[in-house]
């Protein structure tokens, strides 16, 4: 069969969402749909309450291929393993604890058929146990900020799971990401996507349910692997405005981006000991103006530049505070 769209599934430990996540699929209203799903040596029942739901969906079998690794690779090496053998025109990455609506697929295939669109993006529903919070995702109606806006990552999501993408993109090795970080992963494939990208469109259907509650995920807490995470993506990033020449054209945005990360995560991470650890991280940062940072922002940077970590830890608190108030 010739697929429109193939949907990659990467699986670590998400037995309480497999389900739910693979119905969402399988239901479908597009038909020419190649599913890769990735086992990314899970410990728990994932993978096998997966294959119990293909049992029900007859149809779908010739359509679905399994793939496992035999150690836990990360996120970015299990779809980079299901790239290497996907078919589809368009390529689209689903969490499996995540869930999509039944004509997600149908509708952006066809929207970036209509307007010969290299990348479509959809709104997404963020749940939550008590709540759902709808998240509209921003595209730059100037093609010039398409690259400027995901490396900022103020206004657009670097997820790709509500980004339906033209294969075409992913054969350039520079969209590929074969790194082990569990962190940021997106956002370095989406970077490159941008920069090549043609012609990028949005539509302003929430198709994308993003599940908040989910524990085992990645950003539920934070340590020094999203530090190193962070240094991994930036020094990949640079690597890449350097091979393709616009390391001047971008080093202003480059240095007030790197900061802002940089404070992001001191403001996540629970151990004031890990603020210490990296808070020397990324020292070209120095000339940024603070007057172009959040109230907390400043406050954060100027509690490390005066190495009083202790006191960062009652700063985290109060943004926490004021955070689940807002």
């Amino acid at each position: 069969m010739n697929y429109k769209v193939t949907a990659i599934i990467p699986v670590y430990n998400t037995a309480n969402f497999i389900e739910k996540c693979a119905c969402s699929l399988f239901n479908q209203t597009l038909s020419e749909v190649e599913y890769i799903f990735v086992d990314d040596y899970s410990t728990d029942e994932s993978f096998s309450i997966l294959k119990n739901v293909t049992i029900n969906y007859p149809d779908r079998q010739n359509d679905i291929r399994l793939i496992h690794n035999t150690e836990n690779l990360g996120p970015a090496i299990s779809r980079d393993r299901a790239l290497d053998i996907a078919s589809g025109e368009f390529i689209i990455v689903i969490d499996s604890d995540d869930y999509i609506d039944k004509e997600m697929f149908e509708s952006m295939y066809h929207i970036a058929i209509e307007a010969n669109a290299d990348v479509v993006v959809s709104d997404m529903l963020i749940e939550f146990h008590n709540k759902t919070i709808y998240f509209a995702d921003y595209v730059p109606n100037n093609k010039s900020e398409y690259f400027t806006e995901m490396l900022t990552n103020i206004k657009s999501s670097p997820s790709l799971c509500n980004k339906l993408i033209n294969r075409s993109l992913y054969l350039n090795t520079q969209c590929r990401n074969r790194a082990k970080a569990k962190y940021m992963e997106d956002r370095n494939v989406c970077t490159k996507i941008y920069f090549f990208a043609t012609k990028i469109i949005k539509t302003n259907k929430p198709y994308y349910h993003y599940v908040k509650h989910n524990t085992n995920s990645t950003t539920s807490s934070y340590s020094s692997e999203h530090f190193e995470s962070l240094l991994e993506f930036w020094e990949n990033t640079d690597s890449f405005l350097s091979k393709n020449n616009v390391s001047a054209k971008y080093n202003e945005i480059v240095l007030h981006s790197k900061l802002k990360d940089k404070l992001k995560l001191m403001m996540y991470v629970d151990s004031y000991c890990q603020r210490k650890k990296y808070a020397s991280i990324f020292p070209d940062t120095v000339i940024i103006n603070s007057n172009e940072l959040k109230i907390g922002e400043k406050l954060m940077r100027f509690l490390i530049r005066k190495k009083m970590y202790i006191f960062t830890t009652y700063l985290q608190k109060l943004i926490k505070l004021k955070s689940r108030i807002l």
